[in-house]
């Protein structure tokens, strides 16, 4: 991390980048939150870090929260696939209980508040299948800086293939089989 943020910030080039990061301007640390004070609750000042590898130290530490869905409370009352009851109970409209909703933030209750309240009936039936044409018309369109997946193939890879129908419909297959199947080929 400090090696690509230390690439960005080199002296007298006029790139984009984290150039800085704000963090609660405490006496007693700089350490990043747990150690440090929490960013989310601090309601004073704000001190600037320039320094690459305190950006690294902080970014990193504030990117390790987990997902609402995938931490307690919800990951027990829904299943980590969703497979358990409370996630059929919230699909039909019914609240969890109290003692799984007093903690969580106001953004996951209404994220929630949405799913409960959504009219299923009025919703396109979900298709499992990604089809040539949908495989073609995404990788045509995206730019070659884009990020993909971990599976290490470059974009540009992805792009050729919609030149011919035979790699599209292998690619487009090959996508839709996690859907499929419940679970991503090696």
């Amino acid at each position: 991390m400090h090696k690509i943020i230390n690439n960005i910030l080199k002296p007298n080039q006029q790139r984009g980048g984290l150039k800085q990061v704000d963090i609660p301007a405490t006496d007693h640390t700089s350490e990043p939150y747990p150690t440090g004070t929490d960013p989310t609750t601090w309601h004073g000042p704000w001190t600037t870090v320039t320094d690459p590898s305190l950006i690294a130290k902080h970014v990193c530490a504030a990117n390790t929260y987990e997902t609402p869905f995938a931490s307690e409370p919800l990951l027990s009352y829904m299943g980590y696939n969703t497979n358990k009851e409370g996630a059929e109970h919230i699909l039909r409209g019914q609240h969890p209980a109290q003692d799984i909703t007093q903690h969580l933030l106001p953004e996951t209750k209404a994220i929630l508040a949405t799913i409960q309240n959504l009219d299923t009936a009025c919703l396109p039936p979900l298709s499992t299948t990604i089809s040539p044409s949908r495989f073609a018309s995404l990788y045509k369109t995206l730019d070659e800086r884009t990020s993909l997946s971990p599976s290490g193939q470059n974009l540009g890879h992805y792009k050729t293939a919609t030149n011919n129908d035979l790699l599209t419909a292998i690619h487009s297959q090959l996508m839709s089989m996690p859907y499929k199947a419940g679970f991503a080929p090696d």
